[in-house]
């Protein structure tokens, strides 16, 4: 004689092999929620070639524009607004490296007013001109409400980025940011005389 127990046990088994089956046939209702993965932030100048450009011109509305121009190399730059400055290339690379890689912290889905963001007329403005003509152009505008990004746009793309970021950029964008930097002469010894 089956005692009860086994035959608990035995229904419990023939449910799960049921229930098995059942779910091979429609594996649809195992699968759980997914969770969305973060996608990249485009950035701005991702397609631009950093040894291809050939001009860097920053233009603020209340100061005088700032013109890099490469010469015969990229090794040999030189600043529009006074030829006399030695402009240090490693500088000038880094500039175009830090702008052509900037990462921006979000891209705006929705687009507020642009004067609200101080991305009007009187945004600062970077353009990149490569040895074909083809410009890319950033404007820069005002702090984010917690002074952690700054608004920034590209084309039909509005982002913000980080405060820290774009203050080293602009800091290169400078005459001293960018030029090199004063040897000191080491003066030489010279025998003195003894009485």
């Amino acid at each position: 004689m089956v005692k009860k127990p086994t035959l608990i046990l035995l229904g419990i088994l023939l449910l799960l092999v049921a229930f098995t089956l059942w779910t091979q046939q429609n594996p649809a209702i195992l699968k759980g929620e997914t969770t969305a993965t973060a996608t990249a932030i485009p950035k701005p100048l991702a397609g631009w070639k950093i040894d291809d450009t050939r001009m860097i011109k920053y233009e603020k509305p209340d100061s005088q524009t700032f013109t890099l121009r490469m010469g015969k190399d990229s090794t040999s730059w030189s600043l529009d607004q006074d030829s006399q400055i030695p402009v240090d290339s490693g500088k000038v690379m880094q500039l175009i490296t830090n702008l052509t890689s900037l990462q921006p912290i979000v891209k705006l889905e929705t687009i507020p007013d642009e004067s609200a963001m101080g991305l009007g007329q009187d945004s600062a403005k970077i353009t990149l001109v490569n040895a074909g003509g083809t410009t890319a152009e950033l404007f820069v505008g005002n702090e984010t409400a917690t002074s952690s990004g700054v608004y920034m746009k590209s084309g039909d793309g509005y982002y913000i980025v980080n405060t820290s970021t774009l203050t080293e950029i602009t800091n290169l964008l400078t005459i001293q940011g960018i030029s090199k930097a004063t040897e000191t002469p080491i003066p030489t010894a010279t025998e003195t005389a003894e009485p």
